[in-house]
């Protein structure tokens, strides 16, 4: 019998987008007027398709509903390559509001859908493989329902499976409680500075090294991103690695971090090492920057040719 490939399992949220382009954000009480792009599919998805343009499988159990939301999504997985397990409940997948600075920043509201109340039967439709990665989001973490399902189904995973959790800027919301809880289980622990810091409760990276620690016992990583400065790497009882990257116009900051995040973790699954991974990520997260919407295609001798210029 052949060798079953190592498949990415995303557990995590996908949303529809909405970006509204606006001059600057309004004070309280005031108006500003927008400028309306085309709705695209958010959250996890951004992690999936980048991880899939790496070659790996990715499969997508975060439930779908019935309405006109679950079908773009459905679509846009398809389009992707992206094996869909998920669960089909009455409902609909939830909306995030965005409004994009001038400058490509932006600031979000989410309205949770379906995808914020996971049930263990959506989670039993794919047996778990050892080998095996599981991305799950800790934004996803401030809804009770998802975090109980979540939880459970951590601690029956089998042996060897590797599990990611993203940072997110809502992890400032979720309990150290829960953290507590879930970050044992967690060998890989990515995102920006800010959401880092929001997740250990400090304001500085003097509170990211005792994060280490915290994580599963096996070879844990925390990738801190930090924009055009690049990456840091920190892994247990290693000098914290920095990686440079590429300093692109800013057009729109919207995916990026998804797109880096898929990158990273499908070219670790590829063979690659974490240095040489986080490299080819840092690309992937420039090239992202300089395309509105974030979305950009993903051609992984063009990310390792730059790449061979970064240290």
């Amino acid at each position: 019998m052949g060798h079953e490939p190592r498949r990415l399992i995303s557990i995590a949220s996908i949303v529809i987008t909405l970006p509204l382009n606006v001059p600057a954000f309004p004070e309280r009480g005031s108006a500003v007027t927008a400028s309306v792009t085309a709705t695209s599919v958010g959250g996890a998805f951004e992690v999936m398709r980048a991880a899939a343009a790496t070659g790996v499988p990715v499969i997508n159990l975060c439930p779908l509903g019935t309405g006109p939301n679950s079908m773009v999504v459905r679509q846009q997985l398809r389009r992707a390559g992206i094996e869909s397990h998920a669960l089909e409940v009455v409902g609909d997948t939830g909306l995030t509001l965005t409004l994009v600075e001038e400058g490509g920043y932006y600031t979000s509201i989410v309205a949770p859908g379906i995808e914020a109340e996971i049930e263990p039967a959506a989670l039993a439709s794919l047996e778990v493989r050892t080998g095996d990665v599981v991305y799950l989001s800790a934004g996803d973490l401030v809804h009770e329902p998802y975090r109980r399902t979540i939880l459970e189904w951590l601690r029956d995973l089998p042996g060897e499976v590797t599990v990611v959790m993203a940072a997110s800027p809502l992890a400032g919301q979720v309990s150290t409680d829960t953290f507590a809880e879930i970050l044992p289980y967690c060998h890989v622990l990515t995102g920006n500075e800010r959401e880092l810091w929001l997740l250990a409760g400090g304001a500085d990276d003097a509170h990211i090294c005792p994060l280490v620690d915290t994580l599963h016992e096996a070879d844990p990583m925390i990738v801190v991103r930090r924009g055009a400065r690049g990456a840091d790497l920190y892994r247990r009882d290693m000098p914290v690695a920095h990686v440079a990257s590429l300093d692109y116009p800013v057009a729109d900051t919207l995916g990026v971090g998804g797109t880096h995040v898929g990158v990273f973790v499908g070219s670790l699954m590829g063979g690659l090492d974490p240095l040489a991974a986080l490299r080819r990520a840092n690309v992937a997260g420039a090239l992202a920057v300089s395309h509105s919407g974030g979305a950009t295609d993903l051609d992984l001798e063009r990310l390792d040719e730059l790449a061979s210029a970064l240290v």
